[in-house]
């Protein structure tokens, strides 16, 4: 499905192979939704749940096209996206149609879909809305889409994200699920005071220094 992995065990597929991408089954995130807690594993599992068990997704049928664009993708494909991005990129992280074109090998119809769906008054589209449902949908295995989004959302380009990129990360996905479903989106704030509950029970060193600086100068 499109929240999982469909890539064979020889590796990613090609676009343009003679095999069919899975259909979408978003109800295969019920499993995670069973995981619900306080914070933001509580936000997410619930934006998850509310997808799996949407009537939107079918009857709108926005999951599904994007999971036909982009199912064939695979890593090496996801990579060069943002790569022919950064050839593009003016350095205000927004893309014109024009730019869309360049970027996503779809057939004209498709690109006006997304480009509807995720344009911001018919007239930019934020590269990270785009890249992030480009990964988010396509046959990446789960842990290199992981990869892929926290490099996305990395903007000192460390390798290390902070709180607030890991809440903006966790606001742009369920963002797009909900464009899909025609939910409510979460908002960043929301996520990201969820995320300040969260992390000093994953991180000890986190902790540590909540206690000696407070709350907000670890968490941006």
């Amino acid at each position: 499905g499109p929240f999982g992995s469909a890539v064979p065990a020889g590796g990613p597929r090609a676009r343009g192979s003679c095999m069919r991408p899975r259909p979408p089954a978003p109800r295969q995130l019920v499993a995670f939704a069973l995981l619900r807690r306080r914070g933001v594993m509580g936000i997410v599992a619930s934006g998850f749940a509310r997808a799996a068990h949407s009537t939107g997704w079918d009857s709108l049928g926005r999951g599904p096209r994007l999971r036909q664009i982009f199912g064939a993708y695979g890593t090496q494909d996801c990579w060069a996206v943002q790569r022919r991005f950064r050839q593009l990129d003016d350095g205000n992280g927004f893309i014109g149609y024009e730019e869309l074109q360049k970027l996503v090998g779809a057939e004209e119809f498709s690109l006006l879909f997304l480009w509807d769906l995720f344009s911001q008054q018919n007239e930019l589209m934020d590269i990270k809305d785009l890249l992030t449902i480009v990964c988010f949908f396509s046959s990446m295995r789960f842990d290199e889409k992981g990869k892929f989004l926290l490099a996305l959302f990395d903007e000192s380009k460390c390798s290390v994200c902070t709180g607030f990129e890991i809440a903006q990360l966790c606001t742009t996905v369920l963002g797009a699920l909900a464009r899909c479903t025609g939910a409510p989106a979460v908002r960043v704030r929301d996520v990201g005071a969820a995320l300040k509950q969260d992390l000093p029970e994953f991180l000890t060193a986190y902790k540590e220094s909540v206690k000696a600086v407070g709350a907000e100068a670890p968490f941006n």
